[in-house]
């Protein structure tokens, strides 16, 4: 699984050039929309 997040995360910074702190914002945020 973590070795999957990290790819997942490799490829989100090249498509959108985010920094990791603001991947992890985003992460946080679509687990919060995922519970509610």
């Amino acid at each position: 699984m973590k070795l999957l997040d990290m790819a997942q995360k490799r490829t989100i910074e090249k498509k959108f050039g985010l920094c990791p702190c603001e991947i992890e914002a985003i992460k946080m945020a679509s687990k919060k929309k995922t519970e509610l």
